[in-house]
């Protein structure tokens, strides 16, 4: 059954154009615009966009229905609504049933060593309610963006200023966000709210002062006319738990200068010997510590190559070797200490060139950095 509550007169131009904010229906230069001269008539489509965000709505309505007619000056009617029409333009009010965004987010590593990236994912969606079927149109959200504030605490919850984020940026698309003094980020991440799936990359390479020890980022989304400051509505958060590692690690290698020349033939260095030992001295205050080895040879590609390619360090010595974590890595030493020894002998018949033994150092299996000692082959 069809609901009828009343009848209210309104003239055109109390109306606002649809895609402004407070221009009125301007009735006589849409006259003009569609005025037809050979039939003496207006040809034009109206479409009216109800909105009931402003009134104060008790209990749900149902079965509403919205009739217009145009009438001229004397109210006499022009143009009405069909029966067959009016059966279909029936609507429902409903309250307490308003959308609402939800969020989830994920970090790429939830260990983060100053001076690299990390990715943080945010998967934000726009959540309608039902009734049945039919979704329930929430119209505050029409015009609104979707946009996400970033927030870093500490172990005891305290928000980071921006001073403590000095260097730290945010990258969404090739666009560069800096956290703003309060030592949040801002970031308009649509241009409606909707469900987004969206991929930050967070670059610490300008940063040398955050301290060791763990962290947790808080990441808000929320809906506003900008998609950068906040509207009316609360923001939705969820939390991101990872550790900071701010350590200077020392690593260094040398080999005897007798060692650094190889006869191709015997494999012998200039002390008449195919034992070859690199010296690595190493500190740190990483958790799980290792270190491995590779060895790289010049490319002779262009006159003054620079460039070095991977090798495999087993063509080049005998005895065994254990791998390490990539292509043609060995494993030097699980548990480093100040100083490190790494025998090796050489083999016969080697290929002639410039080679360095690089040393890797890993936290697990994250690389950390490298130092390296050069040797020829001739």
């Amino acid at each position: 059954m069809m609901n009828f509550t009343g009848k209210v007169h309104t003239g055109l131009a109390d109306f606002i154009e649809m895609g402004s904010e407070d221009k009125p229906f301007d009735e006589n230069v849409a006259k003009t615009a569609y005025y037809d001269n050979v039939e003496d008539i207006v040809y034009e489509e109206f479409i009216f966009h109800v909105d009931f965000k402003e009134c104060v709505i008790a209990q749900d309505m149902e079965d509403i229905v919205l009739l217009i007619e145009m009438q001229d000056t004397s109210t006499n009617t022009i143009i009405d609504v069909l029966t067959e029409q009016a059966e279909e333009m029936i609507y429902n009010v409903y309250i307490n049933k308003e959308a609402y965004i939800d969020v989830n987010a994920s970090i790429s590593n939830s260990t983060v060593y100053l001076g690299n990236n990390v990715d943080i994912n945010v998967d934000t969606k726009f959540m309608q309610q039902n009734i049945g079927f039919n979704i329930i149109h929430d119209t505050k959200f029409f015009k609104e963006q979707l946009g996400i504030k970033i927030s870093i605490y500490d172990h005891n919850n305290n928000k980071l200023e921006a001073e403590d984020l000095l260097g730290i940026r945010f990258i969404l698309d090739g666009d560069i966000y800096y956290p703003r003094v309060d030592g949040t980020t801002r970031i308009r991440i649509a241009d409606k709210v909707a469900n987004v799936l969206t991929r930050l990359t967070m670059d610490t390479s300008g940063n040398t002062t955050l301290a060791t020890g763990e962290y947790t980022i808080k990441v808000e989304v929320f809906s506003s006319l900008d998609g950068i400051l906040y509207g009316t509505e609360v923001p939705v958060p969820t939390e991101i738990p990872f550790t900071v590692i701010n350590n200077v690690y020392g690593l260094k290698v040398t080999t005897e200068d007798e060692s650094k020349i190889v006869d191709k033939i015997t494999g012998n260095t200039l002390n008449d010997t195919n034992a070859l030992q690199a010296v690595i001295e190493y500190s740190s205050g990483l958790a799980n510590p290792n270190i491995v080895v590779a060895l790289e040879r010049r490319r002779y590609d262009t006159l003054y190559s620079t460039n070095y390619e991977l090798v495999d360090l087993r063509d080049y010595v005998l005895g065994r070797l254990t791998n390490g974590h990539g292509d043609y890595e060995y494993m030097v030493t699980n548990e480093p200490e100040g100083t490190n020894l790494f025998p090796i002998t050489l083999a016969e018949g080697l290929k002639t060139g410039t080679y360095r033994l690089v040393f890797r150092l890993y936290d697990g299996t994250e690389y950390i950095g490298e130092a390296y000692d050069y040797i020829v082959i001739k």
